[in-house]
């Protein structure tokens, strides 16, 4: 019985091992791949014409 508790506690820590592994490399993923420098003017301007545009199109597709 004590041979079988220990082997169950031993793949729970590999488990939870992984576990913290793969948030560690998600974490690491998501500071890889995200934009962390501040938005300039063109980027603002051109996020408010790409959202000028959507509503525009959304007022064509749904007209009241």
């Amino acid at each position: 019985m004590l041979e079988g508790m220990r082997k169950s506690a031993i793949s729970y820590i590999k488990l939870y091992y992984c576990e913290l592994q793969l948030s560690i490399f998600k974490f690491y993923l998501v500071i890889k791949y995200t934009d962390i420098r501040t938005p300039t003017r063109q980027d603002r301007s051109v996020t408010a014409e790409l959202r000028l545009t959507h509503q525009l199109e959304t007022i064509n597709d749904n007209p009241q």
